[in-house]
């Protein structure tokens, strides 16, 4: 009787048609709606998923340990006969899985009353099961593209097994902990042993980067167990030797703080890693800048950790999060995006490469301006790279790729930093994951963080301040990223000037006239009149035809990858994959058209980054648009994989929708995409490569081995100072040498070459300053360009013109695209041929 009382009561309406009575339909309560039944086993979907994932790379992995002979009791001749293959393997791989799955229900469910049916009890253990999945997740998204199974993922064994051990430690009787508290401890254990894995990879990195010592793989993974056992059997004991969750928590962050030590020592990967050549090992020897960044980039990781240790002893400082430091966690996102590719040689191709190595180069040796002498292309970023070369390495080839890998770790930084203001280091450590993004949108997640930071949106003579750097920062970085970004916060801009002029028309007053300064302060400095000036110019002049001149239609029937890639095989999922980010800006745009209709009780912060998202995109696709190469992610692949693996996460983040399911859906979503785009080349490099847990254990012992076909090249010993000490194939080092012969036999000390070839890069291998203001007149592809480089030539003629073997760069011939230059040289020089 008292169980039909306490039933939700069932009241009966009935609907009329035009017919009549018809039927009746019940009517439930909100609580009925909302009633979960009770299984027996006490666990819902996570918790099988656990189950059959765990079972499935435990038998991959002891399937070696069950091979036998095949038994027979009969002369019988059959195809296992003849080929002695042991049939049998197949059915004891499958009793194996299925015993290893009932094994892991029966924990669970032991588990499962242990702790609890409490709904918030079941909602901590699948969290926790859900996190156990991540690297299973991530190992799973690359092997969608592969035609391969690989090694199997035993960490995401051992991240299950430390999962069930916490959770029983926990569901002890006399412990009584509530859901809250075993959550929290979970979690921060297994961030505890995220940590230490990565300390155990600070000290082998440290050990083969500052020392020297050639260390292998295996003694990675030694000192990764040792880290991570330690870490782990530290949490043990604390949750032993505790009675109480609180006293627990206490102690986690201890070990929380332990493992955060050796943190810093990942920073030592910027180094160059030793190269390998005929079996002699050279090692690099860093420079006193270099050396002297690495001291102080490392000390404050663990100045920040000392004092963070030293003011958690105060007895306010209770929170689990307090104990992580992101100074100190921030090499882990160093580390995630470093690569040394390759040893020194003459990377990818010689047009982009001299978009690197010339802006600063032309600056130095020879006073050319930005914009005035000589045009970059992406100002600031191939300044960076020039200019770290010349300062922390020797500025020669040798070393450009090294000075690309701290583009790279800059990039890293602060987008952790900003990532870690805007929504913690929980986030901004799944963001490292997915390494980093393509050289030309490097800053674009750090931008985004900043101008959608919910504390600098509610301060608007700030944000316009910081909108106004970072807009000049963004344009000066990639113009046609940062004029899409500038379009795209320009209605936030408008909303807080509007907000300042009704609340504080004094601070606009004050914002104008700094604003003013600076520009009276430009005009009336005559060099940085003429660089803004000549930047203006260059985005006019190159706005007007860059569809034309660069585009590349799409071709959606040609996209055929191999069978080799997996579900990329697929033309669908192929142009799925490059034109996700049109996904990205639908789902953006309707986030925030879901929250404008309440927007005076909506956040301003997700408001900010759902407009901005969309309206970057969308001002972004007469870039992303047009290049479309159809074999190549091109840059509609490399915009997806900003806008699925950088700007979702932080969109949903901000949205409220991140839950503790994302984690793992993203880590695949992250294998997937690094899976499809680690080994095509994009503008003469690798901008992505894959992170496993077996890369990461091979990072540290990495060494760059040396081919038999190439031979050592001193640049000093042939008068090419710029090249350094590289390594190179002997008919590539006697192309350029051949070609400084014949220039020497053509040229008086002083003059230079017009290259119409596109290798822009000889410029400065042979240290000479570019004849125009484009190292490659194959970009200056309309009237206006032309004909301003057709007043610089005639203005000061260069002596000899290069044109021929020209490095193809698109289908059309540089006579065609370059008609105006070279109707002017057929009728002012003459032809000359030389081999080598």
């Amino acid at each position: 009787m008292q169980e039909q009382i306490a039933r939700e009561p069932v009241v009966p309406r009935f609907a009329r048609s035009a017919r009549g009575l018809v039927g009746w339909r019940p009517e439930i309560s909100a609580a009925s709606l909302n009633h979960k039944p009770r299984t027996w086993l006490g666990f819902g979907l996570i918790g099988f998923i656990f189950c059959v994932a765990n079972a499935v790379v435990f038998t991959a992995a002891v399937a070696p340990l069950l091979k036998g002979e095949q038994s027979y009791s009969d002369l019988v001749g059959s195809a296992i006969a003849w080929g002695n293959v042991d049939k049998g393997f197949d059915f004891r791989v499958f009793q194996v899985s299925l015993a290893t799955f009932g094994l892991l229900v029966a924990l669970l469910v032991s588990l499962c009353r242990r702790l609890g049916t409490s709904h918030e009890m079941k909602r901590a253990l699948e969290r926790g099961l859900a996190l156990a999945l991540t690297p299973g997740a991530l190992w799973l998204g690359g092997r969608l593209v592969t035609n391969s199974f690989g090694s199997a993922p035993i960490e995401c064994v051992l991240s299950g097994a430390a999962v069930l051990t916490l959770f029983f430690l926990l569901s002890r009787p006399r412990l009584a902990a509530t859901p809250e508290n075993i959550g929290a401890i979970v979690n921060a254990s297994l961030l505890g042993l995220v940590l230490a894995f990565f300390a155990g990879l600070g000290l082998a990195t440290a050990i083969s980067r500052i020392f020297h010592a050639p260390i292998t793989k295996d003694t990675t993974i030694w000192l990764v167990t040792a880290t991570c056992g330690s870490a782990f059997l530290a949490v043990a004991t604390v949750i032993l030797l505790s009675s109480q969750a609180a006293e627990i928590r206490e102690r986690i962050r201890h070990v929380i703080f332990g493992s955060q030590i050796f943190l810093p020592l990942l920073c030592t990967v910027i180094v160059p890693p030793a190269v390998v050549e005929n079996g002699n090992r050279i090692v690099a020897h860093p420079s006193i800048a270099l050396t002297t960044g690495l001291v102080l980039a490392m000390a404050a990781g663990w100045a920040a950790l000392s004092s963070r240790w030293i003011w958690s002893r105060h007895p306010t400082a209770a929170n689990l999060r307090q104990s992580l430091v992101p100074w100190a966690i921030l090499p882990v996102a160093v580390f995630l995006a470093v690569d040394h590719p390759a040893f020194p040689t003459f990377f990818g191709d010689d047009f982009h490469t001299g978009e690197h190595l010339l802006p600063w180069q032309q600056l130095s040796d020879f006073g050319k301006l930005p914009f005035v002498g000589f045009v970059p292309i992406h100002p600031l970023m191939d300044f960076f790279v020039s200019g770290a070369n010349q300062f922390f390495f020797d500025g020669t080839l040798a070393n450009y790729e090294n000075s690309r890998v701290l583009l790279f770790a800059v990039g890293a930084a602060l987008t952790f930093i900003t990532v870690t203001r805007f929504a913690g280091i929980g986030l901004a450590l799944c963001l490292s994951i997915a390494a980093t993004v393509w050289d030309r949108l490097l800053l674009v997640p750090t931008l985004l963080a900043v101008l959608c930071d919910a504390s600098l949106i509610g301060k608007s003579q700030r944000w316009l301040l910081c909108w106004l750097c970072l807009c000049a920062l963004a344009l000066c970085y990639n113009p046609a990223v940062g004029v899409a970004l500038t379009l795209a916060s320009l209605p936030v801009a408008i909303v807080q000037v509007w907000r300042l002029f009704r609340q504080d028309r004094n601070g606009l007053v004050r914002l104008t006239i700094v604003c003013g300064s600076v520009v009276a302060a430009i005009l009336l400095t005559p060099a940085a009149r003429e660089i803004s000036w000549g930047f203006v110019r260059f985005l006019i002049d190159n706005g007007r035809t860059v569809l034309v001149a660069h585009g590349i239609e799409w071709q959606a029937n040609a996209a055929q990858m191999s069978s080799v890639r997996g579900v990329l095989a697929s033309p669908l999922v192929w142009e799925t994959l490059r034109f996700s980010w049109v996904i990205v800006l639908l789902l953006s745009g309707w986030i925030f058209l879901s929250r404008a209709h309440d927007w005076r009780n909506a956040r301003p912060s997700i408001l900010a980054i759902s407009a901005i998202t969309c309206l970057f995109l969308f001002f972004l696709s007469g870039w992303t648009l047009t290049r479309i190469d159809p074999s190549l992610p091109s840059r509609p692949g490399e915009v997806s994989y900003l806008a699925c693996l950088y700007i979702l996460p932080l969109v949903l983040f901000s949205a409220g929708s991140w839950r503790y399911i994302s984690i793992p859906l993203f880590m695949m979503l992250i294998g997937f995409f690094q899976g499809a785009t680690a080994d095509f080349i994009n503008s003469g490099s690798k901008p992505h490569f894959r992170v496993t847990t077996g890369t990461l254990l091979e990072k540290p012992a990495t060494t760059q081995t040396v081919p038999d076909q190439c031979i050592l090249v001193d640049g000093n010993s042939l008068g090419l100072r710029n090249l350094g000490h590289i390594y190179a194939p002997k008919e590539i080092v006697a192309s350029v040498v051949g070609l400084k012969r014949a220039l020497s036999t053509l040229l008086r000390p002083g003059e230079t070459y017009l290259d119409l070839t596109n290798r822009q890069a000889n410029y400065f291998y042979l240290g000479m300053p570019a004849a125009v203001s484009y190292g490659a007149p194959w970009v200056t592809a309309n009237t206006v360009l032309q004909d301003r480089l057709l007043a610089e030539i005639k203005s000061q003629p260069p002596p000899v013109v290069w044109l021929t073997p020209a490095l193809a760069l698109s289908v059309d011939m540089p006579a065609a695209r370059m008609y105006k230059l070279y109707r002017f040289l057929l009728e002012n020089y003459v032809p000359l041929s030389r081999d080598g």
